[in-house]
């Protein structure tokens, strides 16, 4: 399968890309695993499912933190233009450069959740994906990470959005792939949106939510590129 990030780059490629600026998403869609601990979150039909060892949480309780995400664009107490690191949200899990050829931007990952930052520690881009059975996301204080069942559709998103008075549109796609993307403005950061790619090939009446992220455009290094 094949997803488009808004701006119609390919989304299948096997390394997460989130440019300052752009809003594109690179990842293996493959075997679909926890990245917190690898372990498959999707088997074939006949294999023993494996679930991740972390606190479960609800549905309701992960659309609550999306609709939270959307408004703010703050995830885990990081948000685009904020500064990196933020007390009291550990160490991440796991990091590396944006370009291979490039040594900033880096990203980090806590769980199902990254965050792109420049080299003189401002937050571009905040993403989490969604399209696990098992979505671990960083909840609470350092190190601790909740798993909560995926992925959420959009009637669940939408409503919740409606209830909460979060404003979002639809993003014109230049393509025919099956998905399409809402977009919200975060009200005190007019400059930074919160894109939600939800993809239909599944089932065409109830998308689900493949991915998520919030990203600026504004922010000029002071240290150069």
């Amino acid at each position: 399968m094949t997803v488009l990030a808004p701006n119609g780059r390919r989304a299948s490629l096997v390394v997460h890309t989130m440019r300052q600026g752009d809003s594109a998403f690179l990842d293996v869609l493959g075997s679909a695993q926890c990245p917190r601990h690898r372990h498959p979150a999707t088997r074939p039909p006949g294999h023993p499912a494996t679930r991740c060892d972390h606190e479960r949480m609800t549905t309701a309780a992960l659309v609550d933190l999306l609709t939270r995400y959307g408004s703010t664009g703050d995830f885990a107490g990081l948000r685009p233009l904020g500064p990196y690191p933020v007390a009291g949200r550990g160490e991440a899990e796991d990091s590396g450069r944006v370009a291979d050829a490039l040594p900033w931007p880096q990203w980090f990952r806590y769980g199902c959740m990254s965050v792109d930052v420049c080299r003189c520690g401002i937050v571009n881009t905040v993403s989490v994906r969604t399209w696990y059975d098992d979505v671990v996301l960083p909840v609470g204080g350092p190190d601790e990470y909740g798993s909560f069942p995926g992925p959420p559709g959009f009637r669940e998103l939408s409503d919740a959005f409606a209830a909460a008075g979060v404003a979002w549109e639809r993003v014109p796609e230049a393509h025919s792939l099956p998905q399409f993307t809402m977009r919200t403005t975060v009200a005190d950061l007019p400059d930074v949106t919160v894109d939600f790619v939800f993809v239909t090939d599944e089932d065409p009446d109830r998308p689900t939510l493949y991915s998520a992220h919030a990203h600026e455009y504004t922010h000029l290094c002071p240290d150069g590129p």
